[in-house]
């Protein structure tokens, strides 16, 4: 029963992920997806410093959760991990990995 289960969840998610594939944005190139999450990224840490210095990374891993290719997209813009977030020390090594050769 439980690969029975397994299958079927399965087959759910890759159902989903068609599904998302077929969603207008998704059309977007990755490249001007990835633009436009560093823009927005910009203009969130022009408003507002705080955020900037405080979790303004949580935002980009509520990002990497909406759907496997804003996933993909934004894992592979290292300019997105280059602000490290000190709040949350344990995820510093993952961002650096992350940010590759961007300047921190």
């Amino acid at each position: 029963i439980d690969s029975d289960i397994t299958a079927h969840l399965e087959s759910i998610r890759q159902l989903c992920t068609t599904r998302n594939s077929l969603m207008p944005i998704s059309c977007l190139p990755p490249e001007v997806l990835a633009n436009i999450f560093v823009q927005y990224a910009a203009q969130i840490n022009l408003r507002s410093p705080s955020i900037s210095l405080g979790c303004s990374t949580d935002w980009w891993i509520a990002v990497t959760y909406v759907c496997r290719h804003w996933r993909e997209v934004a894992l592979a813009t290292p300019r997105l991990w280059s602000s490290l977030s000190f709040q949350r020390p344990k995820w510093v090594p993952e961002m650096i990995i992350r940010s590759r050769m961007a300047p921190l």
